[in-house]
């Protein structure tokens, strides 16, 4: 498997070792599709959380 860019922080991301999201959204620009590092999957969950 080839590595891929972090979409929020540019940061290398090597499926078959790192650990990583997977986000998967319907946003109002059409559909977003992206992986995020593990780091950056945890921001997001934590904004989503936010009360």
């Amino acid at each position: 498997m080839r590595s891929h860019a972090c979409y929020r922080c540019g940061s290398r991301v090597h499926p078959a070792r790192d650990a990583y999201a997977a986000v998967d959204v319907l946003d109002a620009d059409g559909e977003l599709k992206v992986l995020l590092c593990r780091e950056c999957g945890r921001e997001l969950r934590s904004f989503l959380n936010a009360d």
